[in-house]
């Protein structure tokens, strides 16, 4: 056997469900399988607070058997996880766990994006006419857009804190919350089913004009959150298009 097959046949065996084995390789599983949920809950103490330590351990527990780390890197353990609630989710697991999962790491990565320079709104205010609706923007790195029928922000605080909150009261089809960091602190703003269409449209590197029509609504609204942007400093960078010269064909 090879150093590589031996590796895999290691890793398969110190992964694997509980087969019964005892001695060293059963302590040492078991040591592995708990840092990793250590690491697990770590990375989502809001989500494991919802759901109760006992189970979100096990839920932990499984997703470390099933999804181990890729990279030696832990701080970035746990991409995939709120993917694995929603699969293994039982009947009595609440709906929003695998949302707030996803708010939470969203949230994360704010926090520790990249900052950039924020675009200088008067290099806006100068463009022509003719480039505005070919605008397309650069979003700040912690910008994030986590869609769902819940209304998690109202609870957030709540299970931040660790303290009691009701279950999330159901929200508008097409709701989302905008994470975002500011002034080094990371908020949720949460946005109107228009909002979330319009800032997806956006990060998808929509230009301006296609961004009014995919949001469904007037250019007024739609100024308003570009001015939202450039105040927070969440607009890094922009493109136009040429302004087309007469005579030369478009």
């Amino acid at each position: 056997m090879s150093l590589l097959d031996w590796q895999r046949h290691f890793a398969g065996r110190l992964l694997a469900e509980d087969d019964g084995d005892v001695g060293r390789m059963a302590i040492y599983r078991r040591n592995v399988l708990g840092s990793l949920v250590a690491v697990v809950g770590e990375a989502f103490p809001v989500t494991r607070h919802a759901l109760g330590a006992v189970r979100f351990a096990g839920l932990a527990r499984r997703f470390a058997e099933t999804r181990p780390p890729e990279a030696a890197a832990l701080w970035r353990y746990g991409d995939g996880f709120a993917e694995f609630l929603e699969r293994h989710a039982r009947a009595e697991d609440p709906a929003w766990a695998a949302d707030l999962a996803r708010l939470e790491l969203a949230s994360a990565r704010a926090a520790v994006a990249a900052d950039p320079p924020a675009v200088d709104p008067m290099a806006l205010a100068a463009l022509d006419q003719a480039q505005v609706g070919g605008l397309t923007l650069a979003p700040h790195p912690s910008l994030a857009v986590v869609a769902s029928p819940w209304d998690l922000a109202l609870a957030w605080r709540a299970w931040r804190e660790e303290r009691p909150s009701p279950a999330p009261e159901a929200a508008a089809p097409g709701s989302a919350i905008l994470v975002a960091r500011l002034d080094g602190e990371v908020f949720h703003r949460p946005l109107l089913p228009w909002q979330s269409r319009l800032y997806a449209a956006w990060m998808a590197g929509a230009a301006l004009e296609a961004a009014v029509v995919a949001a469904g609504t007037g250019t007024g609204e739609v100024e308003g959150e570009l001015t939202f942007l450039l105040r927070h400093g969440l607009c890094v960078g922009f493109a136009v298009p040429p302004v087309p010269i007469l005579g030369e064909p478009s």
